[in-house]
């Protein structure tokens, strides 16, 4: 290398060294990277401090909410509606939000980060101190977080989106949007009127009268059967249907001119609900475009949706309902029944009487007036009562006559004997008929065999 070349590499390397310690003293002569994380207190006041929380945004929507006797409001017409669970989180978050990052504002463009004009301004009024006003810019790229500010102040902040959701909500975000239902278990009226029935549940004990038939459920239906004994199994599963909250989907309409484009001027449906302590009433109508029913609630001018899901009870069908039998007399109630099957007749009775020294009755038991034993009579009285409805009769007419009666005679009631007849349908199903000429079931013919079966049998022993 020549001794030029020499010269000129030193001179590189001499050039290089210098640019470093350059480079390395004015890095040291620099301000801190304008971003600091930590936690910064925006606001910071014990809860009962917190007077009033003012939102206004961007779009020009305003938000206030304000304690008043001890209990968070809104400046809205329905009152009662508000929830103040929403309300009371919306006042805890408020009274202490932090921001987790710190940037230089006189670095910044405000534009950039949302801030000129905010999306949000908010107002906290502190009793006996100042307003704090912060001002609420876009979300950060993560979409975590948004830009904030204190009015005033040269600093910008970062702070989690779930601090500031709430001030975004609309006024109808704080309205009740659940319904309490009833105590399915505590049940004590319910009606549900469809386009092609009502169903109607009744206390038994509110019935203006004992009814023929024996009612050995604590509700009886009325409509559109009755009165005669409900299936509990059956309504049991048809009141699981029913939430314990009915949640409003939509406030559609507070105060509608008319009901007609809802479906509620004359609705599908109403349901009437009652347990110990509260009744639950609604009329539904048509459905929107999401599937979702269009409902008043009883005392209410408003329209609401709720969800089809919500609804199943609406699915009640009478027939699952309605205790299937065509006719049963507890044994309690009678005192003889008779038996008519095709050109036979047979007799039973039941002899009650005192015996020396006892205070209860004791009870025979005769058929064709041979005395039988407690057992085997009961046996045969269960198969005659327990004959069940296999399929509601929709309509099918027998034209024969009947080829089983069975008449039960009673010690007291409205009417000194009932009766019921079976006239065969088919070689599969019989028609049931009670002394109304009512004809509710089709009685398959395995069940009729059956109880002649026991009938004969008890006869010949």
């Amino acid at each position: 290398m020549s001794r030029s070349r020499r010269l000129l590499f030193a001179l590189l390397v001499l050039m290089l060294l210098l640019g470093g310690y350059l480079y390395l003293t004015i890095s040291q002569d620099e301000e801190p990277p304008p971003a600091v994380s930590e936690r910064f207190d925006l606001v910071s006041v014990a809860l009962e401090d917190l007077e009033a929380i003012e939102a206004l945004r961007e779009d020009g929507d305003r938000l206030v909410i304000q304690r008043q006797n001890g209990s968070w409001t809104m400046p809205v017409p329905w009152q009662d509606e508000l929830d103040q669970s929403r309300l009371q989180l919306v006042a805890r978050i408020s009274s202490l939000l932090f921001a987790d990052r710190r940037l230089d504002a006189e670095s910044a463009a405000l534009e950039d980060f949302g801030l000129k004009p905010p999306r949000a301004v908010v107002r906290f009024s502190i009793r006996n101190d100042r307003d704090v006003v912060l001002e609420i810019g876009s979300e950060a790229p993560s979409k975590t977080k948004r830009y904030i500010r204190i009015r005033g102040e040269k600093f910008l902040y970062t702070i989690d989106v779930s601090q500031t959701a709430q001030f975004f909500w609309e006024v109808e975000d704080f309205r009740k949007s659940t319904v309490a239902t009833i105590i399915p278990e505590d049940l004590q009226y319910l009606r549900i009127r469809k386009k092609d029935e009502v169903i109607e549940l009744v206390p038994v004990d509110s019935l203006p009268r004992e009814p023929v038939q024996s009612v050995f459920t604590s509700l009886a239906m009325v409509l559109p059967y009755g009165p005669r004994g409900i299936d509990a199994h059956e309504l049991e599963m048809l009141m699981e249907k029913l939430p314990s909250a009915l949640t409003i989907q939509e406030f559609v309409e507070d105060d509608p001119v008319e009901l007609a484009p809802y479906g509620l001027d004359f609705p599908d449906f109403s349901v009437h609900l009652r347990d110990n302590t509260k009744e639950l009433s609604f009329t539904v109508g048509d459905r929107d475009s999401a599937g979702n029913y269009y409902a008043r609630f009883k005392g209410e001018t408003r329209v609401v949706s709720l969800a089809a899901s919500d609804l199943s009870i609406l699915e009640a069908d009478s027939f699952l309902l309605m205790q299937k039998f065509p006719l049963i007399i507890g044994i309690d109630r009678i005192s003889g029944f008779t038996v008519d099957h095709k050109d036979r007749s047979f007799t039973a009775r039941i002899e009650r009487v005192f015996a020396d020294g006892k205070d209860e009755e004791e009870e025979h038991y005769f058929l064709e007036e041979n005395e039988v034993k407690e057992k085997p009579f009961k046996a045969l009285y269960q198969n005659l009562i327990g004959i069940t409805g296999d399929a509601p009769n929709r309509g099918e007419a027998a034209e024969a006559d009947p080829e089983l009666s069975i008449t039960y005679k009673l010690i007291q009631g409205p009417v000194p004997e009932v009766s019921v007849s079976f006239v065969p349908v088919d070689r599969d199903f019989y028609a049931a008929y009670t002394d109304d000429g009512e004809s509710l079931f089709l009685v398959s013919a395995r069940q009729i065999k059956t109880a002649l079966t026991s009938l004969y049998s008890l006869v010949e022993e």
